[in-house]
């Protein structure tokens, strides 16, 4: 059991942590929209780099956490959360309820299947 001073020490932890995450996420924005230099890198044949980015890293972690899977036998649930966050996405058009429904069906799938 955490004692009180440790409890705090994690709440602080886990506050400072999601700060810095989304300042990471949210600075680039921002900076993209006050200037007209770094605006003009979402344009052109820049425009293809950030989707390009997202999609190769996808592949890899996709193809390393299936052989992974594979090894251990968890390979249902980790297609299943696959499938799981297709289907939602087609139908919702909405990524972060996708993730969200994806990492319920793949938690529910190791523990139960």
């Amino acid at each position: 059991m955490l004692s009180q001073f440790e409890s705090w020490q994690l709440a602080l932890a886990i506050i400072a942590m999601a700060v810095l995450t989304y300042s990471t996420r949210a600075l680039p924005f921002l900076l993209m929209k006050k200037s007209k230099w770094l605006g003009r890198m979402g344009s052109g044949k820049l425009a293809i780099l950030g989707p390009a980015l997202l999609a190769s890293t996808t592949v890899v972690i996709l193809y390393s956490e299936t052989l992974k899977a594979y090894k251990e036998q968890d390979l249902l649930p980790y297609i299943l959360a696959v499938v799981s966050v297709l289907i939602v996405l087609k139908l919702s058009k909405n990524i972060g309820l996708a993730m969200l429904v994806s990492l319920v069906v793949y938690g529910l799938g190791l523990n139960f299947l």
